[in-house]
């Protein structure tokens, strides 16, 4: 009896032995396995896509492409300047029968047009063609030339985002009145953003960056950090205003810093209050917008610095775990 209790004994510990070899196997396996997933090595792509620098940071070099190839089919559908694609054939023939990718971005811009109560309106397509600040920026002084209000009227007078109908059941976008053109130059870039970060995670990528020319999403971390995201001084070129920490959430900045110019010693930025027909200039020179998906960034960017920082703080509130950062004069 008592050789068998020694024995059992033993044979327990033994037990207990190969209970801890299973367990330090299996963290083993764990830290390295996270180990060798932080220290491979993160391959950057640019490319010049939607009228800007795209970049991706990522582990996987076919998931990149894969990305890339997302951002590019949203270009063929939502750009001004690509005559076969879905906006520029709504703006041509006031209907067209949209994929799901330009029924979203339409349908979250009526909604936020209602949100801001007009300060986000991609009907503003006609006054950013009358002001044409992308072309007044290559001119000389002396050839540029301001709009008169009679203009800037009839120009208004095809801007409001209730000019555009959905017909969800067959997938159709309408013009209700001629003249109207839609430009999703506020929101597109976000969206590309998201759906670049969606093929990602498809491809089994956790973490990535994603940059649309300061419409960011950071996905996961880098290695064993945050990513870390410089936020452009919108009056040093080169300058950082602030370093940032992100983990899962975008950041999109909208600023008076890049596309302006400068008539008679007053600065005409690219950004137009599609409620008075005029480029903003009410104090504000760049405002940051932190949120869990970049379309909401990117479009909320647009809307504060057009409404001014009160009414923005005030409508960025409206939104889940949506934060603001604004720079003044």
């Amino acid at each position: 009896m008592g050789k068998y209790f020694k024995e059992g004994r033993r044979e327990k510990g033994e037990g207990r032995k190969i209970f801890y070899f299973f367990l330090s196997s299996i963290l083993y396996l764990l830290f390295f396995g996270f180990y060798g997933c932080a220290v491979k090595p993160y391959h950057s792509q640019t490319r010049l896509i939607m009228g800007t620098v795209m970049e991706i940071v990522a582990q996987d070099e076919k998931a990149i492409e894969a990305a890339f190839k997302e951002i590019e089919h949203i270009d063929d559908l939502m750009s001004n300047y690509k005559p076969e694609s879905e906006i520029s054939r709504l703006n041509k023939d006031g209907q067209v029968k949209a994929s799901p990718e330009t029924l979203a971005v339409v349908k979250a811009s009526k909604k936020l047009f209602r949100f801001s109560e007009g300060a986000f309106d991609i009907t503003v397509g006609p006054l950013i063609k009358l002001w044409n600040v992308k072309g007044n920026m290559q001119k000389d002084a002396s050839l540029i030339r301001i709009p008169g209000e009679g203009k800037i009227k009839e120009a208004l007078s095809c801007v409001g985002t209730n000019f555009i109908d959905i017909d969800e059941k067959n997938s159709i976008i309408r013009l209700k009145k001629k003249s109207v053109i839609l430009d999703l130059g506020a929101i597109a870039a976000g969206y590309a953003v998201d759906r670049a970060i969606a093929v990602l995670k498809q491809n089994g990528v956790r973490n990535a960056l994603v940059n649309a020319g300061g419409e960011i999403y950071c996905l996961g971390k880098k290695g064993f950090s945050y990513w870390k995201v410089g936020l452009q001084n919108p009056r040093k070129k080169d300058g950082v205003a602030d370093i940032v920490k992100l983990r899962n959430r975008a950041v999109a900045t909208s600023g008076d810093y890049e596309q302006f110019f400068v008539y008679e010693n007053k600065r005409y930025a690219h950004i137009i209050d599609p409620r008075t027909g005029y480029p903003v200039d009410n104090g504000i020179i760049s405002v940051s917008v932190f949120a869990d998906d970049c379309t909401t960034a990117d479009a909320l960017g647009t809307a504060i610095f057009v409404l001014g920082k009160e009414k923005g703080e005030q409508l960025a509130k409206r939104f889940k775990n949506v934060e603001v950062k604004i720079i003044t004069k």
